[in-house]
């Protein structure tokens, strides 16, 4: 966490300033020092924060050098009708509309500057000006403040064919209290059932909160998620899939202040509900779910992708970086979004993972609406089929990618039962195309193949082979009844 911000706290007739640095202790007491030189009759406190807080009350607040941690407090100053002095910058001129009670300054790390802009803002003439244009700025419903030039966090929220339920997942967002602007960019994907009307409903209903993308195409989960994606406006990205819905009010609140406050971290996971049949069961309750209850460093959660079985961290229930992930997508768009993965929580979890750490905050976040037929659960063989070929297909590309090459006994037993997952789907139907896809990832499988596997790719060489190894497959079932 980089630069300086001060914070001023008024004590009679004798202004007290407290100075919070979340930079080098060197370089902040250097500047303590100048500023008590220069100004002799004020009292300078100094504090080191590794947060961005600190409990100090204050009258104003000047930043420098922003950055997302410090441009989240100085939101929160001036929707409280506190003046704020801050520094022209790329994140501040993005978060900031020109008529903000900001004051523009030219060089972040210039004594000359603070020193000289101690008097003014010890004017009470301007600092009856700053109050009162803070306070206007900020004055208005939840509406008004969102239609602020950028947001601080964009929910990209895709539909296809939820009518029923797409309203709901919207509505949940839109409860959301916090005291940032945020954007919902709903991306639908042609529906045909009404969703669409109903998204065009809410983006009329709610002009500077909510954006419908414009029609494309059919365009597929993944085109359509990085479409939104590559739209957003936020410093951190959310997400919500229309049959899905946030269950806790305060949610964005919480996650953005625990990553404003956690630099180290990239995104940010929280516990979810699954819903199915009218059944709902908390993943805190989930047996095979503890570790999800915990943070991850970045090379923890890729152990954890590659070696996973069944459960998965939610998506839809953490608050990530946006610009983790905007450069390496701007290079080369195939480390993301690839439509033969069938899936973007991989690609975008993995590649957060190489970036940073991965926090959890205990709350409960979202609830996860599992129906047949959807991409994660499609009981039909073929359906199937194609869901953990792209799954299997995604996370053996993403270690070649990023060129991770040495895996644990867990991480190759993960990779290996995938496969063979695959391989029990095309022994029931079995065709060509099937066989001829599992041989290309046979050859290029990143770990040692097991007996098992070998086998099932020795059998798919023949008819024969087929034959023999389904007869096998019955007999087995018989004897182990």
């Amino acid at each position: 966490m980089g630069g300086f911000y001060y914070l001023c706290a008024m004590s009679g007739d004798r202004p007290e300033i407290t100075i919070c640095s979340c930079g080098s202790r060197e370089r902040s007491e250097e500047l303590v020092e100048a500023l008590r030189i220069a100004r002799p009759g004020t009292v300078f406190n100094h504090v080191i924060s590794t947060t961005g807080t600190t409990d100090v009350k204050y009258d104003w607040f000047m930043m420098l050098d922003p950055d997302s941690v410090s441009v989240f407090e100085m939101m929160r100053c001036m929707k409280n009708g506190i003046p704020v002095i801050t520094v022209e910058s790329e994140t501040s001129d993005r978060m900031l509309d020109d008529d903000c009670a900001v004051i523009f300054g030219p060089d972040p790390q210039n004594e000359e500057f603070v020193r000289g802009m101690l008097p003014f803002i010890e004017s009470d003439v301007r600092k009856q000006q700053l109050n009162r244009s803070a306070a206007e700025k900020f004055q208005g419903d939840a509406c008004e403040s969102n239609e602020r030039k950028e947001p601080l966090v964009s929910i990209l929220l895709l539909t296809y064919n939820q009518g029923e339920t797409a309203g709901r997942a919207i509505e949940s967002i839109l409860g959301q209290q916090c005291d940032f602007p945020y954007e919902i960019i709903i991306g639908d994907d042609c529906s045909t059932d009404g969703t669409s009307a109903l998204c065009r409903y809410y983006a009329e209903e709610y002009p500077g909160i909510v954006r419908l993308m414009p029609d494309r195409g059919h365009r597929g989960l993944v085109n359509n998620y990085f479409d939104c994606f590559n739209s957003a406006r936020g410093v951190f990205i959310g997400d919500c899939a229309g049959d899905d819905y946030w269950d806790d009010p305060f949610r964005l609140e919480k996650q953005c202040r625990f990553l404003s406050e956690h630099s180290d971290c990239v995104a940010v996971m929280s516990d979810w509900t699954i819903s199915e049949n009218g059944f709902m069961v908390k993943s805190t309750e989930i047996e095979e779910c503890p570790e999800f209850r915990k943070g991850f460093t970045g090379q923890e959660m890729i152990n954890f992708i590659i070696g996973f079985r069944r459960y998965f961290p939610f998506l839809s229930a953490m608050l990530f970086r946006k610009d983790c992930l905007t450069d390496i997508y701007r290079m080369n768009p195939t480390y993301l979004c690839r439509e033969e993965w069938g899936c973007e929580d991989v690609p975008v979890l993995f590649t957060l993972a190489t970036k940073g750490n991965i926090g959890y905050l205990p709350l409960s976040a979202a609830v996860y609406n599992i129906r047949n037929g959807s991409v994660s659960n499609n009981k039909d063989n073929d359906g199937g089929y194609e869901f953990i070929k792209g799954l299997t297909g995604c996370i053996r590309d993403l270690c070649e990618l990023h060129k991770v090459d040495c895996f644990g006994t867990k991480e190759a037993k993960g990779m290996n039962a995938r496969l063979l997952y695959l391989a029990s789907l095309i022994l029931e139907r079995p065709d060509s195309e099937k066989i001829s896809d599992f041989e290309q990832l046979c050859a290029k499988w990143p770990v040692p193949l097991s007996l098992k596997l070998s086998l099932y790719r020795l059998s798919f060489k023949s008819r024969l082979g087929i034959k023999s190894l389904r007869g096998v497959k019955k007999l087995l079932i018989l004897l182990f009844k």
